[in-house]
């Protein structure tokens, strides 16, 4: 809430709007109170703001009593990226200079390619990588982050990095990577360690079995050892392989397909699609 009082000489005051999406659906919105500081009425007031401010909602259309307020509203809706700047004036024969407050704002928009070819093939198991450049227009700077659309079956997308802020006046490229076959499935392992739990299990306890010279709590010790040893080179060779992904289940299907990649800011969001054949 910002405050103009009447009387003045001078600017009153000023207020920025901040960063706002360019185009269609970009608006920030700003609440003004007119106060009449004076001991005397200000009469047949107007108010007026310079594009691209509008002026949205006045409630001080006539006269404004001595000790009294009216409101207005101001709304921000850039066209284009950059750098904006305007007035909310007020203006009455009972002033000899308008009152005014100063508004700023930035309005936001970028641009997204590839750069490279958008177009790559690999086999099930393979990975494609794509660069995205993003590049904030006139002036303009956000983080950014991503995500992707639809994918084939058993793959996913990876971004590096996972977002980025990107200044003014500079570009930023981001690496996506679609990962295709075993390697794009998430898979759940437990940890090894697990799999020694018997064996160290089996090693702690069986000093104790010596000193009683207990031979049955020796021979089931011993036992759970042999376990051990057992269950850990039999699960060894459980990651071996590491295939194209041609397992049942695994693998991503042979075709060509339109990946969209978004890219989103400040609200706004622009898309880009990458094409991956898998042979």
């Amino acid at each position: 809430m910002n405050q103009i009082a009447l009387p003045t000489s001078s600017r009153a005051t000023s207020f920025a709007f901040g960063v706002v999406r360019a185009g269609i659906g970009g608006i920030a919105c700003a609440n003004e109170t007119i106060m009449n500081n004076s001991s005397y009425a200000v009469a047949s007031m107007v108010l007026a703001v310079t594009p691209p401010f509008l002026l949205t909602q006045n409630s001080c259309t006539g006269g404004l009593a001595a000790g009294a307020n009216c409101a207005a509203a101001v709304t921000f809706q850039p066209a284009t990226s950059g750098t904006a700047t305007g007035e909310l004036t007020v203006t009455s024969s009972a002033l000899a200079i308008p009152a005014s407050v100063a508004l700023s704002g930035m309005g936001f928009d970028f641009t997204v390619a590839i750069s490279g070819s958008s177009r790559l093939s690999v086999a099930s198991g393979q990975t494609a990588s794509y660069v995205v450049t993003i590049n904030p227009s006139n002036g303009a700077q956000g983080t950014f982050t991503y995500s992707c659309g639809t994918l084939p079956a058993n793959s996913q997308c990876v971004f590096n990095p996972a977002t980025a802020m990107v200044g003014a006046g500079a570009s930023g490229n981001v690496t996506l990577q679609i990962l295709t076959g075993k390697s794009g499935a998430a898979r759940m392992e437990s940890p090894g360690g697990w799999r020694l739990l018997p064996l160290v299990c089996g090693l702690l306890l069986l000093p104790l079995a010596l000193r009683r010279r207990n031979l049955l709590l020796t021979s089931l010790l011993l036992a759970v050892v042999a376990l051990g040893v057992s269950s850990c080179t039999s699960s060894g060779g459980g990651k071996g392989g590491g295939g194209g992904g041609s397992g049942s289940g695994s693998a991503t299907p042979a075709g060509t397909y339109p990946i969209p990649v978004s890219i989103t800011s400040t609200g706004l969001c622009h898309v880009v699609t990458v094409t991956m054949t898998v042979d």
